[in-house]
């Protein structure tokens, strides 16, 4: 007699304890641990299994498009880079100043590239990616609006929550976990003199136009460094507590960041309490749908 249990697909146990351990462990552990798992098929069938896993909604993170003020966000990452949040402004590069102080809606930076990947938590807004894109936008208008790709996160859930899914989203979609290392000078690792400093340094007369353009009161050089230096002090009280590289990279990782928000969005990604016995397979479903229907005919 052919037994049911030797076809259904059960996924080793090892698996479901590295990704448990990768979820309470932290960000730096999860990402260690994903980067090493990513791959593997068991963990691939069940880290999207959440639409199988006997309750197709319990894993939905709303994902949403809007806008944000650039004042009302907040970094998770602890270090930003130093020229790319400052470099463009000089010479109002891809019109970055004039998109900063036009009033529409930005997509993501002041220069109309993507949106910023954000996350709602614990009552505050939090960058999960693009934070030198910030950064850029604030020194320029801190009232800017941003377009940001938000997830909306559970009561009680944390930035580092956030970030740990979005990885397990990325390994589930990518089948790989790839992160980037700050280079140069770190933004917020400087005291606002440096950035002061910087921009009467390379402040190009263009630079200083679209600025003036965008607020008469800043019509100089040393006008646009003080202003600039003021919202660097700000953003130094927003420095969040995990390091570049274990951030979230999709797109280095060999996915985009629509289809994991895609997955997210409909529950694909089975974060909740994930098992094995979540996993169901078309071929084995249809198999148990025949022999019921045999039992039930001979019933």
């Amino acid at each position: 007699m052919l037994k049911m249990k030797n076809l259904l697909v059960e996924a080793p146990e090892d698996v479901t304890a590295d990704i448990e351990k990768a979820q309470t462990g932290g960000l730096a552990t999860a990402v260690t641990i994903f980067s090493k798992i990513a791959s593997d098929p068991d963990f691939q069938k069940i880290a999207n299994a959440g639409k199988t896993d006997g309750n197709e909604g319990d894993e939905v993170i709303s994902v949403k498009d809007t806008d944000t003020k650039a004042s009302d966000l907040y970094a998770t990452q602890m270090e930003i880079g130093f020229d790319k949040s400052l470099k463009d402004a000089m010479t109002n590069e891809f019109q970055c100043v004039d998109f900063a102080f036009e009033s529409k809606v930005l997509m993501g930076s002041p220069d109309g590239r993507i949106p910023l990947l954000t996350a709602q938590v614990a009552g505050k807004k939090v960058v999960l990616d693009g934070h030198h894109r910030w950064s850029l936008c604030f020194m320029i208008n801190p009232e800017a609006n941003m377009a940001v790709t938000e997830m909306q996160m559970p009561s009680g859930a944390t930035d580092e929550d956030a970030l740990i899914i979005m990885q397990m989203a990325i390994a589930a979609k990518a089948g790989d976990v790839q992160t980037k290392t700050i280079s140069g000078q770190d933004l917020m690792g400087v005291k606002s003199d440096v950035v002061k400093q910087y921009v009467l340094d390379n402040i190009a007369p263009e630079g200083i136009e679209a600025f003036k353009k965008g607020d008469a009161k800043l019509d100089s050089a040393e006008a646009i460094a003080d202003h600039m230096a003021a919202a660097h002090t700000t953003i130094l009280k927003r420095k969040g507590e995990f390091e570049r590289k274990i951030m979230p990279q999709a797109g280095k990782s060999g996915t985009d960041q629509d289809t994991v928000n895609t997955a997210l969005g409909q529950g694909a990604i089975n974060f909740s309490e994930p098992k094995p016995s979540d996993v169901t397979e078309e071929g084995v479903s249809k198999l148990k749908e025949h022999f019921q229907r045999i039992a039930n005919i001979k019933g």
